[in-house]
């Protein structure tokens, strides 16, 4: 038994659209019958600050396919108590 890690790139020095953690969230949680990764784990160390409709669907998505998804509070040393997906 072993594992394989899966890297997804959302983002570019400028800006990462929501949609396209949105659409790494579904590649890595949907099974590979329905064209997906099949990932059993997702870690999240990147957010937004406020509630994103489109990524809590997505994780919602990859909690329904089984999944894992881990979250940090993000990297920047700014304090907020509206942090996602991590809150």
């Amino acid at each position: 038994m072993g594992c394989s890690i899966y890297a997804y790139e959302i983002a570019n020095p400028y800006d990462w659209p929501t949609e396209h953690a949105v659409n790494a969230i579904l590649k890595a949680s949907l099974p590979t019958y329905q064209g997906g990764h099949g990932v059993h784990i997702l870690n999240a160390s990147w957010g937004k600050y406020g509630y994103d409709t489109l990524l809590a669907s997505a994780v919602i998505t990859a909690y329904k396919c089984g999944r894992i998804f881990v979250a940090s509070k993000g990297n920047d040393n700014v304090y907020t108590s509206h942090h996602f997906p991590s809150d």
